[in-house]
């Protein structure tokens, strides 16, 4: 995959560049495996007077009027309707330009939740887009949504996205085969269906959790790229030095006599490991993981004194604090 800095991609500045790195957007790859979180249909345009109330929903309508109120908090209110029904749509952070944006007869695509007012149906914050041309087509594709931050409109991120995903090369694609593993989907279909998938793909199959073979093809890339990248840590770590602690101690056993009760099987096998781990000239990188009261304080007890043994209990002290 052609990787390149952010602000290589049109419409990226510094600021935009510093609000893709809050959400770990570092550069043209991070954008692709920028997954989407949900999915909108904006496939087809719902009638009013067929919509349910509650649900999420694409309607195109006519502005009637539009004003900006004060009281009781300023917002701007958009009546519109179409051919069935009338509906309000409500805005409570606007700037100024926008009411100009909402003339009266202008046809405009609005997205959002339906539910109802004291005036009847209404749309809160919708996403909206102004139809110029009212032959327009929908769109062909299901629209992703995706994880963002303030000041980052979806629109951005789509755009952002759709022009990293154009410059794949597959030069990065891990051959699942190699480890046993079979998709009928290459990484480039795979994000292609994520990032835009067919309209008529159920949602539900193709967002987070489904079992769209998309989905599948990322997740076994992702599991492939996490096993290699723990197996190239564990070789990196082989190859450095750290002291051989050798000399063990018999503290432990006197401390043990006078316990009330016995290790358990788990706590002697991690305190032999440990033991074998710091005889070693590689470092340890160990987690000893527990339920509280299971037993980790003895073990890390133990730990700290074999090494002391070496005088390099600090050394022990510090990866415990």
């Amino acid at each position: 995959m052609a990787n390149f800095d952010l602000e290589n991609i049109s419409g990226i500045g510094p600021s935009i560049k510093n609000k893709l790195n809050s959400i770990g957007v570092f550069n043209s790859r991070d954008l692709c495996f920028h997954l989407p979180v949900n999915y909108q249909d904006r496939t087809k345009v719902i009638d009013l007077g067929k919509a349910e109330v509650g649900k999420e929903i694409f309607i195109e309508c006519k502005i009637t009027s539009c004003q900006v109120l004060y009281r009781p908090r300023k917002m701007m209110i958009i009546k519109a309707s179409d051919s069935s029904r009338s509906i309000l749509i409500r805005f409570f952070y606007f700037n100024p330009g926008q009411s100009k944006q909402f003339r009266a007869k202008k046809i405009i695509r609005f997205y959002g939740t339906l539910r109802i007012g004291a005036y009847g149906l209404e749309m809160i914050h919708p996403e909206y887009q102004i139809i110029d041309d009212p032959d327009l087509p929908t769109e062909n594709c299901l629209t992703a949504v995706y994880r963002t931050t303030k000041g980052l409109s979806q629109n951005q991120l789509r755009k952002f996205i759709k022009s990293s995903i154009s410059s794949y090369d597959g030069n990065d694609e891990i051959d699942l085969k190699k480890y046993g593993l079979v998709s009928e989907l290459s990484l480039m279909d795979a994000l292609e269906n994520i990032h835009f998938p067919d309209k008529h793909i159920v949602i539900d199959d193709i967002a987070p959790g489904g079992q769209h073979p998309a989905r599948q093809r990322l997740i076994k890339e992702e599991m492939i790229a996490f096993q290699v990248g723990m197996a190239s840590l564990k070789d990196r770590q082989e190859h450095l030095r750290a002291a051989a602690l050798k000399n063990k101690s018999s503290w432990h056993k006197s401390v043990l006599r006078n316990f009330p009760y016995e290790l358990t099987g788990a706590q002697k096998r991690v305190v032999d490991e440990i033991g074998i781990d710091i005889a070693k000239t590689a470092p340890m990188m160990r987690l000893v993981q527990g339920d509280v009261g299971s037993g980790k304080t003895i073990v890390a007890a133990i730990g700290i004194r074999n090494c002391a043994c070496n005088d390099l209990g600090r050394l022990w002290r510090q990866q415990l604090y």
